[in-house]
C-alpha cells in the first residue's frame, strides 16, 4: 500500500477525530421552528444538553420568563446546545484490498458491515468500497485512496444530518441525496479545500505528493472554499474546479464523455483490450469496470495516457467499462458506460511437415481455451490468385487436419473458433500464417 494510509492517521490527528473537532463550517447557531406545544422543559428533555441550556436559549431569544412558546415562532439555538447522536454508514460493495481501522482496531470488512465517526478507510490498488449512509447517500472510494469520516450525526431536535468525510490521498466520488432539513450538512474536506452541498453528484480528487486536489460536478451544485477565510467558488454541474497550495483555478467545463471504439465487441483474450476514441482536450483517460453501471460495485480501474486500454483477467459474464477523459489540469470530465461480455474463446495454430513414399505431407494443429465447446473453421488460400480458397472446412471438432501434395505457391491459411455463448455467436480468428511451397528445379 502507498503512503496514503500514514497520511490518513496524520490528516485525523491534525484536524482531531469527529468526538474532539467541529465539524468545518458548522453552523454557529441553529434556527429552530416551534411546534405546537413546545415549551423550554419539553425542548430540553428531546433535544438540549446542559445545566444552563434553557437559560441561554432565554437569553440569546429575550424570554423573559418560562412559558409555553408561540407554534411557529423561531428561536436560535447554539449549536453547541443541541442533542445529537451518532449516525453509521454501512459498507455496500466491496472488492480487493480494503482497510477499515476504528479506534486503532482493524475491522473485518465484508457487506453491512457499519462504521461510524472516526473510521479510517484505505484502499489498496485495486481496492475499492462504496458506502450507503442512511439517508440513502454513497459515497464511493476507489483504489489508492485514504478518508476520515470525521462527523456522521444526527441533531434530535430538527433532524439535520451532519456528514465530513476527510480525504487525505485519492478520490472520493458521491451520490448525495437531497437534504429536505436546511441546516444538514454534507462536506469533504481535503488539506486544501471544503467542497459542500446540499444534493449532488460529485467528484473530489486529492494527491497528497503534488498537493493539489480537483472538484468535479455531476449534478447539482457544489460550493467550494479553502481554509483560508475566501469567498467560496460555486461550481455547477458539468463543471470542474482544480486546487493547488496557490489557490483555486477557474470552473472549467468537463471534457464530454469519450466514446469507445466497436462497444459490442466480446472480450475473448487473456486480458482485456478497449480501445478509445480519442477526444480533444484529453492527456489521459479513466477507465473503471464494474458490476453496476454507476460503478458503485468497481472490480479494476486504470489510467492510461492514450487511447488504448488493458486490463488483466476477468471472470466470465457481462460487465460496465465506465470511461472519462481527463484534461491538462487533471479535471476529470463526464462519464459514460458500456456493457461488455466476457467470454474466453482464443485458438492458435501451428503447421509441419514431412514426406513418405513420394509424397509430402502438411499438417496444421490448432488449440485454444474457451468457455464451451467451440466449433473450428479452417481455411487456406494462395496469396496473390483471385481465386476460392483452396481448403475451408467450417464445423471442425478435431484440433488438427492434414493435407497432402499441395502445388508450389504461397499460402496463407487461419483457424476461426466459433463458440456460441451467452445467446450469442462468438468468433474469434487466430493469426493468419504463411508458407511458401517452392517448385522443382
Amino acid at each position: 500500500m502507498r503512503s496514503s494510509w500514514v497520511l490518513a492517521v496524520a490528516l485525523a490527528m491534525a484536524l482531531g477525530t469527529a468526538s474532539a473537532a467541529a465539524p468545518v463550517g458548522t453552523p454557529e447557531v441553529t434556527v429552530y421552528a416551534v411546534h405546537a406545544g413546545d415549551t423550554l422543559a419539553s425542548l430540553a428533555r428531546v433535544g438540549l444538553v446542559g445545566r444552563d441550556a434553557v437559560a441561554a436559549v432565554m437569553r440569546i431569544n429575550h424570554i423573559p420568563v418560562p412559558r409555553r412558546l408561540r407554534a411557529g415562532e423561531s428561536l436560535r439555538i447554539p449549536r453547541a446546545l443541541l442533542r445529537d447522536e451518532g449516525s453509521f454508514a454501512s459498507v455496500e460493495a466491496f472488492s480487493g484490498p480494503v482497510t477499515l481501522m476504528v479506534g486503532g482496531h482493524v475491522l473485518p470488512v465484508h457487506t453491512g458491515v457499519q462504521v461510524g465517526e472516526g473510521a479510517q478507510i484505505q484502499t489498496g490498488r485495486n481496492g475499492f468500497v462504496t458506502l450507503r449512509l442512511r439517508d440513502d447517500s454513497a459515497v464511493s472510494l476507489p483504489s489508492q485512496t485514504s478518508v476520515v469520516i470525521a462527523r456522521l450525526r444526527r441533531v434530535l431536535l430538527n433532524g439535520a444530518v451532519e456528514r465530513e468525510f476527510r480525504l487525505a490521498d485519492g478520490h472520493l466520488h458521491t451520490t448525495v441525496t437531497h437534504m429536505i432539513q436546511p441546516e444538514s450538512t454534507f462536506r469533504v474536506v481535503t488539506p486544501l479545500t471544503v467542497s459542500a452541498v446540499r444534493g449532488t453528484g460529485f467528484r473530489v480528487d486529492y494527491a497528497a505528493a503534488a498537493q493539489t486536489g480537483v472538484t468535479e460536478v455531476d449534478e447539482g451544485r457544489v460550493a467550494v472554499d479553502v481554509p483560508v477565510g475566501k469567498a467560496p467558488v460555486l461550481v455547477p454541474a458539468g463543471l470542474g474546479l482544480a486546487a493547488s497550495a496557490q489557490g483555486l483555478g477557474t470552473p472549467t467545463p468537463l471534457l464530454p464523455a469519450p466514446g469507445l471504439v466497436d462497444p459490442g465487441r466480446v472480450q475473448t483474450g487473456a486480458q482485456l483490450a478497449f480501445r478509445v476514441v480519442p477526444k480533444d482536450g484529453a492527456v489521459a483517460y479513466h477507465a473503471q469496470i464494474s458490476r453496476d453501471a454507476g460503478a458503485l460495485d468497481v472490480v479494476a480501474e486504470t489510467t492510461v495516457p492514450g487511447p488504448d486500454i488493458g486490463f488483466d483477467a476477468l471472470a466470465t459474464g457481462s460487465w460496465f467499462l465506465r470511461l472519462t477523459a481527463i484534461d491538462a489540469q487533471g479535471i476529470e470530465g463526464s462519464a459514460t458506460s458500456f456493457v461488455f461480455d466476457r467470454f474466453r474463446n482464443e485458438v492458435g495454430g501451428s503447421m509441419a511437415q514431412s514426406r513418405a513414399g513420394g509424397h509430402r505431407s502438411y499438417q496444421f494443429k490448432w488449440s485454444g481455451v474457451a468457455d464451451g465447446a467451440p466449433r473450428y473453421r479452417f481455411r487456406l488460400w494462395r496469396d496473390g490468385h483471385d481465386t476460392p480458397a483452396v481448403v475451408d472446412e467450417t464445423g471442425l471438432q478435431s484440433h488438427v487436419l492434414d493435407i497432402r501434395d499441395l502445388p508450389p505457391g504461397d499460402y496463407r491459411w487461419q483457424v476461426t473458433s466459433t463458440l456460441i455463448a451467452g445467446g450469442r455467436v462468438i468468433e474469434s480468428p487466430s493469426p493468419v500464417q504463411s508458407f511458401l511451397i517452392a517448385g522443382s528445379r
